[in-house]
């Protein structure tokens, strides 16, 4: 993967603002749905961890449970 280099002429050119807010609006929907995906796997690992630390200990439980924390 080549390395991101901005080039000054970019600012010459006449849709370069428009690009650029398309391009802020796209890394801020990315960045919310990359946040909410992880607010989701993390309440599903606490409910999990919850219903694991209550649970009887077997050694199947103590294995699930040192995966979830992990």
């Amino acid at each position: 993967m080549e390395t991101f280099r901005f080039e000054a002429w970019w600012l010459m050119e006449e849709i370069f603002e428009t690009e650029l807010e398309y391009l802020k609006s796209e890394l801020e929907k990315w960045a919310t749905r990359i946040g909410l995906s992880r607010n989701r796997k993390k309440e599903y690992l606490n409910s999990k961890l919850v219903v694991l630390m209550e649970a009887e200990r077997t050694d199947n439980n103590l294995a699930e449970l040192i995966d979830t924390k992990i």
